[in-house]
């Protein structure tokens, strides 16, 4: 049998990354190139997508390799530390985090003087129905307000289970964002990702996560 070849066309690649800076003028875009760029092959991936704000990934090691290739802009680990001792290598790459679990706010607790000195953002990801990650409703706000009552400053991030299609679960993730999101105002926001950029231009907030 003979294998299968994929061939990746950066000059797409970059019109797609300038489509979204159309779509979505006021957020920063937040690029998602995990594992490997999904199999793309990150390093071309990255060179054709040089002009994003920032780039998402799920892991430390996919965040090093970033810095390694020699970019530069903000990259957020989506799913967050794994362990304690990976606290002081994101602090020194200056690489943010997400957190979706209590022992991951203690581990950031732990280096708080050190992350904020270098003023990186929080991401905060509430479970809003995708059930794959993140605190659910009755306990998030209570994290965001002792979050930012330590100093941080704090991303409300949640992601839609069916962006791409017409369901009621939309709806009801569109209310919790909204009601966590005003009651711990001020904060940033971020909730769509490729899907939901082009169907909610009302909920693009700061960043949006196309990939």
């Amino acid at each position: 049998m003979r294998q299968a070849t994929v061939y990746i066309d950066s000059a797409a690649l970059q019109y797609n990354l300038n489509r979204v800076k159309q779509l979505a003028p006021t957020a920063k875009i937040v690029s998602m190139v995990k594992a490997n760029a999904y199999g793309h092959g990150v390093k071309d991936c990255l060179a054709a997508l040089s002009e994003t704000d920032a780039f998402g990934v799920a892991c430390l090691q996919e965040a090093l390799e970033i810095r390694e290739l020699g970019y530069l802009q903000p990259i957020t680990l989506i799913e967050g530390v794994f362990s304690a001792d990976e606290m002081p290598i994101v602090i020194e790459q200056n690489i943010e985090v997400i957190l979706h679990q209590q022992a991951q706010v203690d581990w950031l607790i732990a280096h708080k003087d050190a992350y904020i000195a270098k003023d990186l953002k929080v991401w905060v990801k509430l479970n809003s129905g995708m059930n794959r990650l993140g605190f659910k409703i009755d306990v998030i706000k209570d994290v965001i307000h002792m979050l930012k009552a330590e100093g941080f400053s704090c991303v409300l991030a949640m992601h839609f289970a069916n962006a791409d299609a017409e369901h009621p679960l939309n709806d009801e993730q569109i209310r919790q964002f909204l009601e966590i999101k005003n009651d711990c105002a001020p904060i940033l926001a971020s909730c769509c990702n490729s899907a939901a950029i082009y169907k909610y231009p009302e909920l693009h907030f700061d960043y949006v996560r196309p990939g």
